[in-house]
């Protein structure tokens, strides 16, 4: 009878097929296949690191405490890029031609991103939850996003230094102190929009390698500029750079960042005197803070990832992405496809993380589903973040 089973397999597909059901890559009655693509041993790990074991922190806890989704298990396939598109392209081809993933959950980088959006779209696989969120991303169909874009926070930090500026009564003279990659560009292009509304130009936009280790040149250039006010991109390495060689080469300088720049990390490592006013946009609470999402996190954080995750916001992005995910494969229920799995992402509309961020809308056509973020600083005498606005959009 062993001749028969390739025809009987055959059958079945046929049947289904004809019956108008998807057969869902990478789903099989007892388990989902997903991956995730992105630094985990390179210049950017700092914050990828902490986003992707947020993720798997969180589909552990289901698999191990909730007997996974409907019946099945998550098994989560990672592939470090080392931060290299060529790398990112090879992962995702792995994962989509060998391992069969039904979804990507997780991509860290924002050129990696803008390479595989074709093949994304040609596949149409979902990828939920890149941990930037560009313009290519928010306008792909397939791509689920869950932190407010740069140029969201661009806009909302542009704001915020006018008003300081305003309030000691100082002209703006605004730059952007960025990475050199693509999201970097993508900054400085945004805070100069956001300043051409209040018919202004950026004073300057400085970069340096992912690699830098010195900025001396960069900071002369802002001192020769004359700048008033930073608007910071980069992760918090980047923060750590600029903020130890503006103390080393004298210059004062208030500094708002975007999300990947800000942290705890950064405070430790510089100190009080070199944080100077130094704060920054995120779109999730951090670790410490309260609420019943957070209280959850924090106790499977210390049971299934590294506690020193906790530190970082990162791992409330990985960990509130995972979450959404697995709640929209809930709502697809026992029938999953990639078409039933979009059409519950659908659904989640107005809704409540437990404290981990503000209300999630995603909606029929509306791939971007976490917009706002909040204004944070650091308080040292405490040593604790703490939060300087309501969640805000622009």
């Amino acid at each position: 009878m062993s001749w028969a089973a390739p025809f009987l397999v055959l059958f079945l597909l046929s049947s289904a097929m004809a019956a108008g059901e998807e057969v869902a890559p990478g789903v099989t009655d007892t388990m989902i296949k997903v991956g995730y693509i992105g630094d985990m041993t390179g210049p950017i790990v700092s914050t990828s690191g902490p986003f992707r074991r947020g993720i798997s922190t969180y589909l552990e806890y289901v698999n191990k405490e909730k007997g996974g989704v409907a019946g099945r298990t998550i098994h989560y396939i990672t592939e470090d890029d080392k931060y290299q598109v060529p790398l990112a392209i090879a992962a995702f081809r792995k994962l989509m031609d060998r391992d069969n993933v039904f979804a990507i959950v997780g991509l860290s980088g924002s050129s990696q991103s803008t390479a595989l959006d074709p093949e994304i779209r040609k596949l149409g696989v979902p990828v939920f939850g890149p941990q930037q969120a560009i313009p290519s991303e928010i306008d792909n169909p397939f791509i689920f996003v869950t932190i407010a874009s740069y140029r969201d926070i661009a806009f909302l930090a542009v704001e915020y230094a006018l008003r300081q500026l305003a309030a000691k009564k100082q002209e703006p003279r605004i730059a952007a102190f960025t990475l050199r990659v693509q999201s970097g560009y993508e900054w400085a292009q945004d805070a100069e929009a956001a300043l051409g509304k209040h018919g202004l130009k950026l004073a300057g936009h400085i970069s340096v390698p992912p690699t830098a280790v010195e900025a001396a040149s960069q900071i002369k250039e802002l001192q020769d500029l004359k700048a008033n006010y930073v608007l910071l991109h980069g992760s918090p390495a980047t923060s750590i750079l600029f903020l130890k060689e503006a103390h080393r080469y004298g210059l004062k300088i208030p500094v708002v960042s975007m999300w990947g720049a800000f942290g705890v990390p950064v405070f430790k490592t510089v100190g009080e005197e070199a944080a100077g006013e130094f704060v920054g946009f995120w779109s999730f609470s951090h670790p410490s803070m309260e609420g019943k999402g957070l209280e959850q996190l924090r106790t499977a954080v210390q049971k299934y990832g590294e506690a020193a995750d906790l530190e970082t916001f990162q791992v409330v992005h990985g960990w509130t992405t995972a979450r959404l995910f697995v709640e929209a494969l809930t709502r697809a229920g026992k029938k999953l496809t990639r078409k039933s799995f979009v059409s519950a992402v659908e659904t989640l509309q107005n809704y409540d993380t437990e404290g981990l961020s503000a209300p999630v809308d995603f909606g029929p056509g509306n791939t971007y589903g976490i917009r706002a973020c909040r204004l944070y600083g650091y308080d040292f005498k405490g040593q604790r973040v703490i939060a300087l606005s309501d969640w805000m959009r622009p």
